[in-house]
């Protein structure tokens, strides 16, 4: 019962059989291996050991592990040597016999070594399931600076983009939807999977796609990160939900109207402007921001359409379904806010955070603009007669557009740069220099901050990192709001 024949899918039946056993016979049968194992190859015993230890839920003797050293040691820097192939052989025939959850150190090292001794030059993809990459990563690539990696979903594969210098979804120049970020500084990460009937894990490459689980959640854990993702069940406010090559979204409808909202997942980014930047105000000091928790945010700013919908009126100067709602102050908002959650089942609607507002409007980015350093007036609505940095003067078209009248960001969110300012939650202050989590602005103050610029203003107004500071009653036609959804930052 103690050959290294079985399978080691049986290993859990014959480990119950074996633990049944009286203690004393099993010690008995552990002493006649031995005394017969005295006659045979070194090999054979190791494997004895090995099985024991597997049955006994022990670890083997540190010197039965450190017989590895020296196979991995001469497939890894030996490979001319006379034995090399059939150490490789057998360590592989190894790897297959036994259950590796209880693999460290020098076998796991020697079993890696035996994969790229048999293909040199190939990567090493795959692990089996109990290797820790953490052991090995050292021999199947470099150490490396902490790397971004972007990740994307194609159909029900995960695949890791942009390794190395990519900045932003739009610069990966792939199909699939932005899923999130991982960081990490060498190739390996452990997979585990949590479904109803399945839970498993495995190490592999960051090169090989992961398989997404239809429900449950999925664990990609690095030598810098562990991301947890779950898989996302429309939500009970919504009417639909898909993927497109911007991401996750919602939509909701109030009446014959409909909203789309995007997923904005989790992430840290560089908040405010740098020193160098043409035209910033001091209040936009640079600080990195951390955002734990993602939201929805809707892909437009509200329509007429939307607030009609639900208020019945329509405060606007320049009136059009699809065009923004406008002449609306923050306490008008708040009041629509509670209305529309009085329509739809959560109570979950809210306007964004100043920091979700320009995480979202740069989405990835760190230039002035989403889609660059330099602006015109067929990117974004303001007034061309005063352009940004020298740029050339453009349209002034002294009126606001249809909200998806101009090109969307890399994110899916229309006109985040001009058309009508967008009230914040946030009270207005001065920013956090530190590193700070979720910020949510001041705990009190006189003004409500104003994001993303207007028709009205110049083109340094719908930079980023711009900050506009108004009374929460102050109206006006070159002022909106765009609607977010989800457990506040820092909520």
């Amino acid at each position: 019962p103690l050959a290294f024949g079985f399978q080691p899918g049986a290993v859990e039946h014959y480990r119950v059989a074996y633990g049944n056993q009286p203690e004393d016979l099993r010690r008995r049968v552990a002493k006649l291996a031995e005394a017969h194992h005295q006659s045979l190859s070194p090999v054979i015993g190791l494997e004895e050991h090995w099985r024991r230890a597997e049955l006994e839920g022990a670890h083997l003797p540190e010197r039965e592990r450190a017989f590895f050293w020296p196979v991995a040691r001469t497939l890894e820097y030996r490979p001319d040597a006379p034995d090399a192939q059939e150490l490789a052989d057998w360590t592989i025939r190894f790897g297959a016999r036994h259950v590796v959850g209880r693999w460290d150190d020098a076998p796991a090292v020697a079993y890696v070594a035996a994969q790229r001794f048999r293909s040199p030059g190939r990567e090493v993809t795959v692990l089996p399931e109990g290797v820790d990459p953490s052991r090995v990563n050292w021999l199947v690539g470099p150490k490396r600076e902490t790397i971004r990696h972007i990740l994307h979903q194609r159909g029900e594969s995960l695949f890791v983009e942009g390794e190395g210098t990519a900045t932003t979804p739009s610069d990966l120049e792939v199909p699939g939807s932005l899923v999130g970020e991982l960081y990490a500084a060498t190739p390996l990460v452990r997979v585990r999977w949590w479904e109803e009937d399945r839970t498993e894990a495995r190490a592999q490459s960051l090169s090989r796609p992961v398989e997404l689980p239809r429900q449950g959640r999925l664990e990609i854990a690095t030598d810098r990160q562990e991301l947890t993702l779950e898989a996302v069940v429309k939500p009970h406010w919504a009417e639909d939900i898909g993927r497109d090559q911007y991401g996750l979204y919602v939509g909701f409808r109030v009446g014959e109207v409909y909203q789309r909202m995007r997923w904005m997942v989790p992430g840290e980014f560089w908040m405010g402007s740098p020193q160098d930047e043409p035209e910033r105000s001091d209040d936009e000091t640079r600080h990195r921001v951390v955002l734990t928790q993602g939201y929805w945010l809707a892909d437009t700013a509200c329509t007429q359409a939307l607030w009609q919908a639900v208020t019945g009126e329509n405060p606007s100067d320049f009136k059009g379904a699809e065009r923004p709602v406008e002449q609306v102050s923050w306490e008008d908002v708040q009041g629509f806010i509670d209305k529309l959650n009085g329509r739809l089942p959560g109570d979950g609607f809210r306007l964004p955070t100043e920091a979700e507002w320009e995480y979202a409007c740069r989405a990835g980015t760190n230039t002035p603009f989403w889609f660059g350093n330099r602006l015109t007036t067929e990117q974004a609505n303001f007034n061309g007669n005063h352009p940004y940095a020298d740029g050339p003067k453009g349209q002034y078209r002294k009126q606001t557009v249809e909200v998806k009248g101009l090109p969307c960001n890399g994110w899916g969110l229309y006109q985040m740069h001009g058309n009508v300012w967008e009230w914040c939650s946030d009270w207005y202050g001065a920013y956090d220099t530190a590193v700070v989590d979720d910020p949510t602005g001041p705990v009190e103050g006189e003004n409500r901050v104003l994001r993303g610029g207007g028709w009205v203003f110049g083109g340094w107004s719908v930079r980023s990192a711009d900050r506009l500071a108004s009374h929460p009653a102050l109206r006006d036609h070159d002022i909106g709001f765009r609607l977010a959804r989800g457990r506040a930052a820092g909520g």
